[in-house]
């Protein structure tokens, strides 16, 4: 993807920076899936609900507690991508942080 709006601030632009933040994600959760609720098309953009999961093993963002350590966290996302050329160019990501950090431990 070219563009992705919702890039975290540390995050490398570019398919580069996009392959760092599923290896970073992937690595951090022993049985990270993803189950695609929604799925609808309209013109050049496709709207994504999915729900993610895993058992987190420690390693997202150094600041999760590590009593976070074993347990299963899921999260809500919603994802537009914008396609051209037969593919992603443009993105937006919104997910549910608050309740990640929440079963992070970061926040109570």
């Amino acid at each position: 993807m070219n563009l992705n709006h919702s890039t975290p601030h540390r995050q490398t632009p570019g398919l580069k920076g996009e392959k760092r933040y599923v290896t970073m994600i992937r690595s951090a959760f022993a049985d990270f899936h993803l189950s695609i609720e929604d799925q609808i098309t309209e013109g050049d953009k496709v709207v994504t609900r999915l729900v993610a999961g895993g058992t987190y093993k420690g390693g997202l963002y150094e600041i999760a507690s590590a009593a976070a350590i074993g347990k299963h966290m899921t999260v809500t996302e919603i994802l537009i991508h914008r396609i051209a050329g037969a593919k992603m160019v443009e993105g937006w990501i919104e997910f549910d942080q608050l309740g990640l950090w929440q079963h992070l431990g970061v926040i109570p």
